[in-house]
């Protein structure tokens, strides 16, 4: 007999869930990633009312009331979370983690009322818990540097992870824009680059000359390498000439900031973060990097105004008429 893994396990709401996405993706524009978020974070809300909640499989959104989001929520802040090898212990969910499931239920649950799927939502009185807002990781920009020289450029895979490192420092690129890019995208000369971003928002981006010099540099090596290469052809590739993808990139960031010996692994956000960062404490405003990093709020680059004491104390020394030497203790 053969057996049925988990994901073939029918669930409440298949047929409009199946709707809410098709309208994400047609009408919403949203990316390939928000789209297996939702649907992760809906599946498990819908396998919960049925596996715990007695929920039919035939049933429909209109059978799913207040204390059912709400106990799955409860579920979710003390749901047992398996570890490594095996073994299973109960794991308190995150704040972030609920709040985010919650967001997505209310997403769907606007979806039913505005295509009267269902006279009443029943996520509207709901609210989220608090979190608390974590400054982003970061590299200095000596660890950046460091982290750059330390990748050989002697063959094809120390070019590429140079470019690699170079243009997301550079250009503040999220992972999967830079994965989506074509040798096309890349300009024939200057220093702007249009990329798509969020909801296919188009954004202009600028590759500082070392940025730009590794990618030439990068190229170069691939078009004396091979002849198959075309304008649409992905701008950074595999050992086999495939569109490098974002966890791909994950994994070549940390090898080569192990070797690097950093005092943290980066992740490809994390640069990204070093790039805001760096701006902000070079004197760029957040106007400046909102739009560079393409986000739609400015409270949301907000979190870049962190700065080290001593940037501080400079900013303060530099700027208050009687600042003296003996404010210069830290304390």
């Amino acid at each position: 007999m053969q057996s049925t893994s988990r994901n073939d396990i029918k669930h409440p709401c298949s047929n409009e869930l199946e709707k809410f996405l098709e309208h994400l993706d047609a009408v919403e524009g949203k990316s390939v990633n928000t789209l297996k978020a939702y649907k992760r974070d809906l599946t498990n809300l819908l396998r919960y009312l049925h596996e715990e909640r007695n929920l039919p499989v035939s049933a429909g959104p209109e059978r799913i009331f207040e204390d059912d989001i709400t106990g799955y929520l409860e579920y979710l802040g003390k749901r047992r979370v398996k570890r490594e090898g095996g073994k299973i212990r109960t794991g308190k969910i995150s704040s972030a983690t609920q709040n985010r499931c919650l967001s997505a239920i209310k997403a769907f649950f606007r979806f039913c009322t505005e295509y009267k799927i269902v006279t009443s939502d029943p996520s509207l009185d709901i609210r989220g818990g608090r979190q608390d807002k974590k400054l982003p990781v970061f590299l200095t920009i000596e660890e950046v540097i460091k982290l750059i020289d330390s990748i050989p450029g002697s063959d094809l895979a120390g070019l590429r992870d140079r470019a690699i490192v170079e243009c997301l420092y550079s250009t503040g690129l999220r992972v999967s824009e830079l994965v989506s890019l074509d040798i096309d995208d890349f300009p024939d000369r200057g220093d702007t680059m249009k990329v798509l971003g969020k909801r296919s928002k188009e954004r202009i981006v600028f590759l500082g000359e070392p940025a730009r010099n590794a990618v030439e540099a990068y190229l170069d090596q691939r078009y004396s390498e091979s002849k198959d290469i075309t304008g649409d052809s992905p701008l950074i590739t595999n050992q086999r000439g495939g569109r490098l993808t974002s966890r791909s990139i994950q994994r070549v960031l940390s090898d080569r900031s192990k070797k690097a010996q950093l005092r943290i692994i980066p992740t490809p956000h994390s640069l990204r973060h070093s790039f805001a960062t760096h701006l902000v404490q070079g004197g760029a405003d957040l106007r400046t990097v909102q739009e560079l990093l393409g986000h739609a709020r400015l409270s949301t680059v907000q979190i870049y105004t962190h700065l080290s004491l001593k940037d501080l104390r400079e900013r303060y020394l530099d700027a208050h008429p009687l600042a003296t030497a003996e404010t210069n203790e830290i304390p």
